[in-house]
């Protein structure tokens, strides 16, 4: 009997898998509104759909009034954060990364943009990374999204979805259908 390669089983690459996410925003705050922006979310095949959910959070909760924000290839390409917003001639305003990035690329994130946000998650492990980074800059903001709101955002994944986002005196709500969502990123710096 003839022993079948098992990279010959299967010869295609993973893919991405595709999402549509319609969009609205409120927020009374900044003074953002905006109705039903169309995103469409390419989920990396090693993108979990938690990390999915807490990415598409990050862009609603720095979208400004223009939805500059862009999603990037993310967990596909190295040099770029998972959203970020560039100018016109390629000055990166914005950056913005999900996880527990290593100092080395903290500083990345400082030093080629003029304002960096990190999104870490992940309960105690999120912690023991805090602890350990060495690096900071005044153009840094570390946030933490707990695991329970990470949790909740999870249950909304659809490859079809509809999220309202209202933010009100420093209140954050997360709406898709009939589900509402408390957010409260911690600030850790």
């Amino acid at each position: 009997m003839p022993v079948i390669s098992p990279l010959l089983v299967n010869p295609m690459a993973l893919t991405a898998t595709i999402l549509k996410a319609k969009v609205s925003i409120v927020d009374l705050d900044n003074h953002v509104y905006l109705n039903d922006i169309p995103l469409t979310l390419a989920q990396h095949p090693s993108e979990n759909d938690n990390r999915l959910m807490l990415r598409l959070l990050a862009w609603m909760l720095n979208v400004d009034a223009e939805a500059r924000l862009s999603f990037t290839k993310g967990l596909g390409e190295d040099e770029e954060p998972d959203i970020w917003f560039k100018s016109d001639i390629g000055v990166i305003e914005q950056w913005i990364d999900l996880g527990q990035p290593s100092d080395k690329r903290l500083k990345k994130a400082s030093n080629q943009a003029q304002k960096a946000t990190i999104y870490t998650y992940g309960g105690r492990s999120a912690g023991l990374w805090f602890k350990k980074i060495k690096y900071s800059a005044d153009n840094l903001s570390i946030q933490y999204i707990d695991d329970e709101t990470a949790e909740q955002m999870e249950k909304l994944y659809s490859r079809n979805m509809e999220l309202q986002l209202m933010i009100q005196d420093g209140d954050i709500q997360v709406l898709s259908g009939e589900t509402s969502i408390s957010i409260k990123p911690e600030v850790w710096c």
